[in-house]
């Protein structure tokens, strides 16, 4: 006599941070992370569970490249990347959820995930990635894998450092103003209120820069303009030649730049992720503590542990006092 048996498949119905409900199996066992942005706040919780993670267009070059990271996990780092805008490599890695993070409080426009999980077949899971609903996303996430021991840590240390802010916006409001620079001449900058500059905005840091926004969030501004904001502060982002400071530094144009005379110009820590945005994840918390440091005077000692626990709880990795000071050093 022949037996067969067929296997039932346990499932749920949930309904994401946008509001869509679907159907996801009891028991989640295999992840795809969806783009740089949607990793960084997916891996601490995951772990194992996230399969491969989502390398696309110039989100995959801002995010540094896996070769280039430093202080992260070596899971994380040996987690498969693939193009997750191409549906069939996705379905090659059969995971049982995909989830992509978006700014919902901007009206991120999801349909497009909709229609990729539709044709796929493939449930598209959407979490907030606004800079205060971090602690949110990360509490949803514990509970749809099941691992709502290390969510809630994430989630706890994320809700301290929005004491932190809380704290300092409390504080004799900031005399100065920032621009944030990137690209090799300086002169692509984000302006304020965008998801680039949250960080800032979090702080009550003004940011001076104003222009028309390309599709990347950012805008391209003159040297003239720069001359006439004549920031006290400036925040130099992105790695290698795509960072602005040395030629900052360098350049005779910048020089009667109050941000540069004062010498009150910083290289934005960039490892594994940078501080204040590229991607605007996860990855911006410990920019928050770094920035209430230089601009609210609090203790170094205790910036540098606040940091040290973030890097082990977030990226799974014991960052020494070294590695630490070789972070926030200005130096390429």
């Amino acid at each position: 006599m022949a037996l067969s048996f067929v296997a039932t498949v346990r499932a749920r119905s949930i309904t994401d941070m946008a509001g869509h409900s679907m159907t996801v199996p009891d028991r989640i066992e295999r992840v795809v992370s969806f783009d740089p942005k949607t990793n960084a706040i997916l891996f601490p919780v995951a772990g194992e569970l996230m399969v491969a993670r989502g390398m696309s267009g110039s989100a995959a070059m801002h995010s540094g490249g896996a070769a280039n990271m430093k202080y992260i996990s070596d899971k994380f780092l040996n987690t498969k990347a693939i193009d997750a805008n191409n549906i069939e490599e996705i379905m090659r890695m059969k995971p049982d959820i995909v989830i992509i993070g978006v700014f919902l409080s901007s009206g991120a426009n999801v349909s497009r995930y909709q229609n990729m999980s539709e044709r796929s077949q493939i449930p598209f899971v959407i979490i907030d990635l606004d800079l205060e609903k971090l602690d949110d996303s990360l509490i949803f996430l514990g509970e749809l894998l099941d691992r709502e021991d290390i969510a809630v840590q994430c989630a706890d240390f994320v809700r301290t450092v929005y004491s932190i802010a809380a704290d300092c916006r409390n504080m004799t409001p900031l005399q100065g103003n920032v621009y944030l620079a990137t690209r090799s001449a300086g002169l692509i900058s984000a302006p304020a209120n965008t998801t680039h500059t949250q960080v800032f905005a979090l702080l009550n840091i003004p940011v001076v820069t104003k222009g028309e926004l390309n599709a990347q969030g950012f805008t391209t501004v003159s040297i003239e303009q720069v001359i006439a904001w004549n920031p006290d502060y400036i925040f130099c982002l992105g790695s290698g030649e795509s960072n602005p400071y040395r030629h900052i530094l360098k350049s005779g144009i910048w020089r009667g730049i109050s941000a540069v005379k004062q010498r009150q110009i910083y290289s934005v820590p960039s490892d594994p992720y940078p501080w204040i945005d590229m991607p605007p994840s996860v990855n911006r918390i410990p920019g928050i503590i770094w920035l209430a440091n230089i601009f609210y005077g609090r203790q170094a000692e205790q910036t540098m542990q606040d940091i040290t626990t973030f890097y082990r709880l977030f990226y799974q990795y014991e960052l020494t006092e070294k590695e630490y000071k070789k972070l926030i050093i200005n130096y390429l």
